[in-house]
């Protein structure tokens, strides 16, 4: 029944009130749900797929789905069914506005708001993929923000309704408006999963941050297959202004490979999160002076003639290019101690700070996960803050070793680092490399961690794109044997 006026009352429950959306699959009306007295947002779909069984059965089963959903950032679906001849789906009423009607009204957002709103989004996500739920339709007029910045996520599960079993969606016709977000993957109609969403949700960043697509051709279909063999322009091309972090985060979310992008929603809203309102106090943006700030920022934990000390040798560094005097004393014949504990640090390693784009906790050789929800505290900028391990039996873990992976986004030389705990005595190795799998099994340089150091540690200089810290044995700590990073940056040079 596509004739509904405002007013009706379907299936006696939900009265009508006024249009308030439409696409190619449903019109949305603004209701009042009588039976619980509260409105509501009812969704019916048009005539020509009520009418199709097969298409309302998987309406409804998507639906169902849906309705597990309760989270901050997803709309919350109440009820679906069939009433006076027309298929529904009732949702919780969010006063916002839809990310599409957003850039409309005012074109690409400010690099902090596009953060914050993507970090929102992914959080969503994330519950979803933990439900085993994949969206496969991650675009702006799928997500809604309100006048006070609050995000929510919808229309799960619908893309897979549109196009039931059609392997390849861009041949159907069904999700054509979609087209732009979806990942290489879905565009040759190969397997899904969550990092599916994780390509739609960088595709949507880009367009926040620059107005556009990341791919644009003279068709939809054009503009699909291209992204098969080529990468989009990098968005600080595009648009001035863009942090070179948040640029690389975007060019990683829309890697062609899955296994090249973020892992989850959840790292790549952790690698974003930097990037919100309020945080560039603490993180590296693109200047010499806001590199100093965020650098500066984290040695406050330090006694103040070390922070004095500090303060000149990144002016100097500033001016040179390079960190090149002593930040403790060396010995007597100005040979380095070569030393790898923690508590003996020998001289300032060369080069400046440079920017984590990601962090990832690393347990190959166990569950695969090691305390994922807190490893945004070992570069939150809060000494007070920590990752730290699950508690063990053995020292030793019983395992080769557990770590945290930080992403530099692209390959560095890195010189150094810098690692504060709360816990000594636990023994970790630095390792680097472009293959973050392959570091399992790689060498390292060995300390011994101190939470009475603070300073710089310097290693032999390697290149690479990823910093793993790799714990090879824990201490006492809470009943268990664990490791704690309280704070974790890197030192070197592109």
């Amino acid at each position: 029944m596509e004739d509904l006026a405002a007013g009706t009352a379907l299936g006696g429950r939900y009265e009508l009130d006024e249009v308030v959306g439409s696409g190619g699959m449903a019109t949305v009306w603004r209701a009042h749900d009588l039976v619980l007295d509260r409105p509501v947002a009812v969704k019916i779909l048009h005539a020509r797929l009520a009418e199709d069984p097969a298409f309302l059965d998987r309406f409804n089963t998507e639906a169902t789905a849906s309705a597990r959903l309760t989270h901050p950032n997803i709309v919350h679906v109440f009820d679906a069914g069939t009433a006076d001849g027309s298929a529904f789906i009732v949702m919780e009423l969010f006063d916002g506005e839809t990310l599409r009607d957003r850039l409309h009204r005012t074109g690409p957002l400010p690099p902090a708001e596009a953060a914050s709103i993507m970090v929102q989004a992914l959080q969503g996500l994330q519950f979803a993929h933990d439900h085993n739920l994949i969206h496969r339709d991650v675009k702006p007029a799928n997500v809604l923000v309100a006048s006070d910045g609050r995000v929510k996520v919808t229309d799960f599960g619908i893309a897979k309704v549109a196009y039931g079993g059609t392997a390849d969606p861009t041949t159907t016709g069904k999700v054509l408006g979609s087209v732009p977000y979806l990942a290489p993957e879905q565009v040759e109609g190969n397997p899904l999963d969550a990092r599916a969403d994780v390509y739609a949700a960088g595709a949507m960043l880009y367009e926040l941050l620059t107005g556009r697509p990341p791919f644009v051709a003279e068709t939809d279909l054009a503009a699909a297959m291209l992204r098969l063999t080529s990468d989009p322009i990098p968005p600080r091309a595009i648009r001035s202004g863009i942090p070179r972090g948040l640029d690389a985060v975007v060019m990683r979310s829309l890697a062609r490979k899955p296994d090249d992008r973020f892992g989850s929603a959840a790292a790549m809203a952790a690698a974003l999160a930097p990037f919100e309102p309020g945080a560039t106090d603490r993180v590296p943006m693109d200047d010499g002076a806001h590199e100093a700030r965020g650098f500066f920022r984290s040695w406050m934990v330090i006694p103040l003639l070390a922070i004095l000390t500090a303060a000149v040798v990144i002016v100097i560094a500033m001016a040179a290019g390079i960190i090149n005097s002593p930040l403790t004393p060396q010995p007597k014949n100005g040979t380095p101690t070569g030393s790898h504990s923690q508590s003996s640090p020998t001289q300032a390693p060369q080069g400046g700070p440079l920017q984590i784009v990601g962090t990832q906790d690393f347990d190959p050789f166990g569950d695969g996960q090691e305390h994922h929800q807190d490893i945004g505290k070992a570069t939150d900028g809060d000494p007070s803050t920590f990752w730290e391990t699950e508690g063990y039996v053995s020292p030793n873990m019983d395992k080769p070793g557990v770590g945290l992976a930080f992403d530099l986004g692209q390959p560095a030389t890195v010189t150094g680092f810098r690692l504060i705990t709360p816990l000594s005595g636990w023994v970790y190795q630095i390792r680097i490399g472009n293959d973050l799998d392959a570091l399992k099994n790689a060498p390292g340089q060995q300390f011994t961690a101190s939470a009475s150091n603070h300073g710089l540690q310097t290693i032999t200089p390697v290149t690479g794109r990823y910093v793993l810290v790799w714990i090879t044995k824990v201490v006492p700590a809470e009943g268990a044997n664990r490791a704690q990073i309280a704070e974790f940056s890197v030192v070197g040079s592109r």
